[in-house]
């Protein structure tokens, strides 16, 4: 197995902007991004988020709308059959849809939440083409780090090349790496303002990468876990993948090929590969996805 420092002096095909011709993205790659269980923790998220916003405010919106309709349904009364008592109704209809619409706006957080699960998927999509050239893949796979917090895994593929722990990020801006430090310009800031730092992103990637490898420690003699962050709002030098310290950065629509170009060492064989998945399914199994996305899988899982 060769550390990120030695596999970077044979890895300048995949840096460059050299291409390999991907699989076609079938309908059913495009399916499987849907029931492969990508983006699953986050999606929960936003419901669980959403369904709490709309508990807190339903209250308040179902009074206002009957404070609003009381005088409506009085002058409906007291003027039937006016002309005008149509109008009145279809006032009615609109504030019933202002009501609905608004409960259904999803908060920041929330939005946040469905947009990464969006991120997940994309990239569950990209993936999915390499499962038929011997990749194994996972999505939303449990993790917790040193403090008992509970998270996530986005994904996890596994080929002869070695294993490689993806984070998904979906940032309404563009994206630029300055030494580890994430630095993206929002789309909707004003752009006599300085980029927002996000200097988190690579130290909890990396993280989580070190802790996966603890866990395959128990059955396998993985010796490193590949850390990759993949971008899927515009990144700055899109063709080519980003390489830091001890981790890399690519965007989405690079993924595929930039997996298939990294060098071909003679690392893991056949029934080594059958013997970190098991691991992984023993020690990190997925989250469950539901019956539904289970029945999919069973008739369009090949």
């Amino acid at each position: 197995m060769h550390s990120p420092q030695e596999q970077s002096r044979t890895l300048s095909p995949s840096a460059g902007s050299g291409s390999i011709e991907t699989s076609k993205v079938t309908w059913r790659d495009k399916l499987y991004s849907y029931y492969s269980g990508a983006g699953g923790g986050a999606w929960d998220q936003y419901k669980k988020l959403t369904r709490n916003r709309q508990k807190r405010y339903r209250r308040v919106a179902v009074i206002s709308y009957i404070i609003l309709c009381i005088p409506i349904i009085a002058v409906v009364l007291l003027e039937w059959p006016h002309p005008g008592i149509f109008v009145l109704g279809v006032a009615l209809g609109v504030l019933l849809g202002m009501v609905i619409a608004l409960l259904s706006i999803p908060d920041g957080r929330a939005e946040w939440q469905m947009v990464g699960s969006q991120g997940e998927r994309l990239t569950a999509q990209v993936l999915a083409p390499l499962r038929h050239r011997g990749y194994r893949i996972f999505h939303d796979l449990p993790d917790s780090n040193e403090n008992g917090q509970r998270g996530n895994v986005d994904h996890v593929v596994v080929s002869s090349k070695g294993v490689f722990l993806l984070d998904s990020k979906n940032w309404g801006g563009r994206s630029r790496i300055e030494d580890d430090v994430v630095c993206t310009e929002m789309f909707d800031d004003n752009p006599d303002d300085p980029p927002s730092q996000d200097f988190r992103v690579a130290g909890k990637v990396k993280n989580c990468a070190r802790r996966f490898k603890k866990a395959l420690d128990k059955e396998t003699n993985v010796e490193w876990v590949y850390a990759v962050v993949v971008f899927w709002n515009p990144l700055e030098a899109e063709n080519q993948a980003i390489k830091g310290d001890w981790i890399y950065y690519v965007h989405g629509n690079r993924l595929a090929t930039w997996l298939e170009e990294w060098p071909e060492l003679p690392y893991m064989t056949a029934p080594e590969i059958d013997r970190v998945v098991a691991c992984i399914e023993s020690v990190r199994p997925p989250y469950e996805v539901s019956k539904r996305k289970q029945w999919l899988a069973r008739i369009f899982g090949n």
